[in-house]
């Protein structure tokens, strides 16, 4: 593995743990191989393709891949839009959020407790995380992502208007 992937792994922590997992979210999981021949490791990547390969991409693709295709582009400049920074905000499912956190042991468990989304965290009480038997490490991880649960609710949504303004304006 050479050091940019290492280091676009490293980056893209809150996203999907794997490009094939960002890709199954966005129902073209088939492109996998398309996008590894791109050289496409994350969904940072993806924006950064040259207008012509892009265009060339999207043509060979079917009516239904190419709709996907389209939304998971728009999902993949949101994440890079940042406008303040780090956007702990990124959305994502439960599975996707527990995965990017290495913490995929606990989803049956979580589902139990009636979690759908990763904000449904939020809802349980301190004593509720003991249901959910961790280990130490898997605890660290667990605090570290709930904490950035909480801030991602306490964000203003005026910021996610600002960034929609941006989206639309990039597709033009």
């Amino acid at each position: 593995m050479s050091k940019d992937t290492f280091l676009s792994m490293i980056k893209v922590r809150d996203h999907a743990a794997s490009l094939l997992t960002w890709l199954e979210f966005w129902r073209i999981d088939e492109l996998h191989a398309d996008f590894v021949e791109l050289e496409i490791m994350s969904p940072d990547d993806l924006t950064v393709l040259q207008k012509d390969t892009k265009a060339a991409f999207e043509n060979s693709l079917k009516l239904v891949q190419r709709r996907h295709f389209s939304k998971a582009y728009a999902h993949a400049v949101y994440l890079t839009a940042k406008p303040l920074g780090y956007m702990p905000w990124r959305p994502c499912s439960l599975e996707l959020w527990l995965e990017s956190w290495r913490l995929m042991r606990l989803l049956p468990m979580l589902n139990n407790l009636g979690c759908d989304t990763k904000e449904d965290v939020l809802d349980l009480e301190y004593g509720d995380f003991e249901h959910l038997d961790m280990r130490l490490l898997e605890k660290k991880r667990w605090d570290e992502g709930y904490e950035n649960v909480r801030f991602v609710v306490d964000v203003d949504l005026r910021y996610v208007y600002v960034l929609n303004i941006c989206i639309k304006r990039d597709e033009r």
